[in-house]
């Protein structure tokens, strides 16, 4: 059975879903938007393998949700990392 806490999780990150959408040009003037993205898509994915690995092979799933959320926290530090340092003007 899901967890209530898992169910929510998955129904925030596509409520943030909307949001990316609705605003994905002012996404595109972020430096390095690409791998900001990435980094969201990751969790996403993460959520919804969270989800599955109650239903169907729960190794397997379970094993990809947590490299979704490996790949998700090196890619958004990466992202961080990669942000100029100058003032929070946009390149």
């Amino acid at each position: 059975m899901v967890n209530g806490n898992e169910l929510a999780m998955a129904v925030l990150a596509l409520g943030v879903l909307v949001f990316v959408v609705k605003y994905f040009s002012q996404l595109k003037e972020l430096h390095s938007w690409k791998i900001l993205l990435s980094s969201y898509i990751a969790f996403v994915f993460a959520c919804f393998f969270t989800i599955i690995e109650e239903f169907y092979i729960h190794d397997i799933n379970n094993f990809i949700e947590h490299s979704c959320y490996m790949a998700g926290s090196i890619l958004f530090a990466l992202w961080c990392w990669r942000f100029p340092n100058n003032g929070g003007e946009p390149k």
